[in-house]
């Protein structure tokens, strides 16, 4: 009688897990919402954005695995695979909140492009909001495995773990980049964007000071920092 309890039981959670696993990919897949995913992000970093392939899946948590992903102009940023980890509540509500994004085999090439966020605009008076298949609402965490920056003929490679702070800006648990016998460590925090304005903590082995150098003024160039210097008022810190 036990035994078949337990087979009864064991059957259920099969069943269980089996239809929450179709239902996750009825909700979170299809050309609809790969679409519209793209159509967000591209909105949000004033960036073309294309996603090739969408997918997901329920263990250990619901997420949504998005490959081939690329932003910008071409080869200036690509995403092998994409995976945006989120609640439960996501299959509930289509809105995907407090995500985790891992991205895995990136490629940079720098300068960046220029991003740009863009204002939220309320729809017109006595309308309906239309609403995404989909919706990309927060993210709590960025994590760039084996990802890859190349700048002016230098490549370095390594991982990056960073934790947005509202929209100005974000903290820096690690960042670990090699190249050759260069090897870059970073953690810190950027409080504000605009200045840049923040404090960072740079540990190197045999630094290449000129490698440094080329790459930082790369990165001010893609990223406006550069014309932000330059446009500052005479006297300004």
């Amino acid at each position: 009688m036990l035994k078949k309890i337990l087979i009864g039981g064991l059957l259920a959670v099969v069943i269980l897990v089996g239809g929450l696993f179709f239902w996750a990919r009825s909700v979170l897949t299809g050309d609809t919402v790969r679409t519209a995913i793209a159509a967000q992000v591209e909105k949000a970093i004033g960036q073309p954005v294309s996603i090739g392939s969408i997918d997901a899946t329920i263990t250990p948590r619901v997420t949504l695995k998005l490959g081939d992903v690329r932003i910008g102009p071409p080869n200036k940023i690509v995403v092998g695979e994409l995976n945006v980890g989120t609640d439960f509540n996501a299959l509930l509500s289509r809105r995907i909140e407090h995500a985790t994004l891992t991205l895995t085999k990136a490629h940079l090439e720098l300068p960046l492009p220029a991003f740009t966020i863009a204002p939220s605009t309320p729809p017109p008076a006595g309308s309906e909001p239309t609403r995404p298949p989909v919706e990309l609402v927060s993210i709590d965490e960025i994590v760039l495995h084996d990802v890859e920056v190349v700048s002016g003929g230098r490549t370095l490679r390594g991982d990056i773990e960073i934790q947005p702070q509202g929209t100005t800006g974000l903290a820096i648990r690690r960042i670990t980049l090699g190249a050759d016998k260069t090897a870059i460590n970073v953690t810190g925090v950027i409080s504000n964007f605009t200045g840049p304005v923040g404090e960072l903590t740079v540990k190197a082995g045999d630094l290449d000071m000129e490698q440094l150098l080329a790459f930082v003024n790369d990165f001010n160039a893609g990223s406006g920092m550069a014309d932000q210097a330059s446009s500052a008022p005479a006297g300004s810190a």
